[in-house]
């Protein structure tokens, strides 16, 4: 039975984890946007029931991506910019949203 290099299963497996990590985060990015684009339409057609809890679904989808991100070393920034960009979106959605509805 050959003998296991542990130091090199190791960066390997790491390698291999920070990549399924990052196509975790990919896809939570990919959902949150699709939501957001879908808020939008629901809060222009005054679906405001549907756009608020879109917009929960989007935080929830961000808080997800800021935890995870912190264990993705490689473009940690990048995601946290691509986060900051969706802020002033789901800001404008939830402003248009009736007083009475919230």
């Amino acid at each position: 039975m050959p003998a296991i290099d542990l130091v090199s299963e190791h960066r390997r497996l790491k390698e291999l984890t920070q990549r399924n990590l990052l196509q975790l985060i990919e896809s939570e990015f990919t959902l949150a946007f699709t939501m957001t684009d879908l808020a939008e339409t629901e809060a222009e057609a005054g679906s405001w029931a549907h756009a608020q809890l879109l917009v929960r679904k989007v935080r929830q989808a961000i808080e997800a991506v800021r935890q995870n991100s912190q264990l993705v070393e490689q473009q940690k920034g990048d995601l946290l910019q691509q986060l900051s960009d969706l802020e002033p979106r789901l800001r404008s959605i939830e402003e248009r949203v009736p007083r009475k509805s919230k």
